[in-house]
């Protein structure tokens, strides 16, 4: 895993396991603002690891049954009940 840490003149990439500093392109990750250096770890993370698999939402996708049919199971606040309707 790659993180940042400061330096004498700025910030530095390295690889948590190892300590050392990832070489891109025949330079050193040293030296950098910020902001580049965290782009840059991430950026880093992401070749080595992948991406990382969010959920798009904390809530189930099936809707809620009715209370009555679902016994002591109740909707958080502020989300809908979506009951079927009899034909």
């Amino acid at each position: 895993m790659y993180d940042v840490k400061p330096d004498q003149v700025g910030w530095t990439v390295y690889n948590a396991e190892t300590d050392q500093s990832p070489v891109l392109d025949g330079a050193t990750l040293t030296e950098l603002e910020y902001e580049a250096a965290d782009v840059l770890a991430c950026l880093l993370n992401r070749r080595v690891y992948g991406p990382r698999q969010k959920p798009l939402s904390r809530w189930s996708l099936m809707p809620f049954m009715d209370r009555r049919e679902s016994g002591t199971r109740h909707p958080p606040r502020g989300r809908f009940i979506f009951a079927s309707v009899p034909h």
